[in-house]
């Protein structure tokens, strides 16, 4: 029997030695949908304002040098770090007063006391902020409302701060249905919903109120069939909630009052953050108008006109 093989039977028989390719092991596979759960969310979408115009000048590194971009982003990631920072430590140490518990039987007071703790969680990417509560209707909505509160007293003073230290801030707030596609990142129409808020609506720096949010809170708030302490927590929270919303004068949109009166009785700003967040909000006015920039001027004298009627309460004049 003739053993040589021809160039053609060679070949093949390389071709049925080969080693097979090494196939990465497949990702695991998203959550089937019928495994996820629709719910109502308050979804907060907050934006630093101001912050990629300087940074659309730069290409590539072979096109300017790391000095060049350095002294640009530099300051702009100081500014993205400071904010998120400033929100974390209001979001993590926000908690119920305890003048809310005043009136409850030392039983009853003991166990509101250990229903303090309220989901909600926070995510950022790039100069932005996300902030996701979940709502339910257990314990009479205490832990939804008390999480409401938290979010919503967390973006003022961090809103309020900012604008201070010249980083303005502009936002949107607003309920509606979502859905948890990975942990702690909520999407669907309540983070459609809030994100239209900020960019498409809310003009100038200030963050918007939207019309399912305000319901929501003006039923939980005028529950007086809520007869339990967890019932009667989540109405205060709902009420404390409502207090931290004003209305614009010029559009009738409902809006964080970042300087009203809880600000000013919560303590979690002073006088001088006032007064600095104002004399930031003038200078941009004056820049903007001698700029003829007459969409930025706008929008940062509607800034101006808010404060100017919040100026009093601090006992401030223009």
């Amino acid at each position: 029997m003739n053993k040589k093989r021809t160039r053609t039977q060679r070949r093949a028989a390389k071709r049925v030695q080969a080693p097979a390719p090494v196939v990465p092991a497949a990702a695991e596979p998203a959550k089937p949908p019928a495994t996820r759960v629709y719910r109502n969310y308050l979804v907060a979408f907050l934006d630093s304002l101001a912050q990629s115009k300087p940074l659309l000048q730069f290409g590539t590194l072979q096109e300017t040098t790391a000095d060049q971009i350095k002294d640009v982003l530099d300051p702009a990631v100081r500014q993205v770090l400071d904010v998120r920072e400033a929100f974390r430590r209001f979001f993590e140490k926000v908690d119920a007063p305890t003048k809310l518990l005043d009136g409850l039987s030392p039983e009853d007071r003991q166990r509101a006391l250990a229903m303090r703790k309220a989901d909600g969680t926070y995510r950022v990417f790039s100069d932005s902020l996300v902030v996701t509560v979940p709502l339910s209707k257990e314990e009479e909505y205490r832990g939804s409302t008390l999480g409401v509160w938290r979010a919503m007293t967390a973006a003022a003073a961090v809103t309020t701060i900012a604008l201070a230290e010249g980083k303005p801030i502009r936002g949107g707030i607003e309920i509606a249905v979502g859905i948890e596609i990975a942990e702690d990142e909520v999407y669907g129409p309540a983070l459609a919903q809030a994100y239209v808020l900020e960019s498409k609506q809310a003009d100038y720096p200030r963050v918007l109120i939207g019309d399912n949010m305000w319901r929501y809170l003006e039923v939980i708030a005028g529950a007086t069939e809520f007869k339990t302490p967890e019932g009667q927590l989540a109405r205060r929270f709902a009420e404390l909630s409502m207090q931290l919303v004003t209305v614009d004068p010029d559009d009738g949109r409902r809006m964080l009052d970042i300087f009203g009166t809880s600000a000013r009785d919560s303590k979690a700003i002073d006088v001088d953050t006032v007064r600095r967040a104002y004399a930031f909000a003038l200078s941009q006015v004056r820049r903007f108008a001698d700029a003829g920039d007459q969409k930025l001027y706008q929008r940062y004298r509607r800034l101006v006109e808010y404060l100017i009627r919040r100026l009093p309460l601090w006992g401030l004049v223009p």
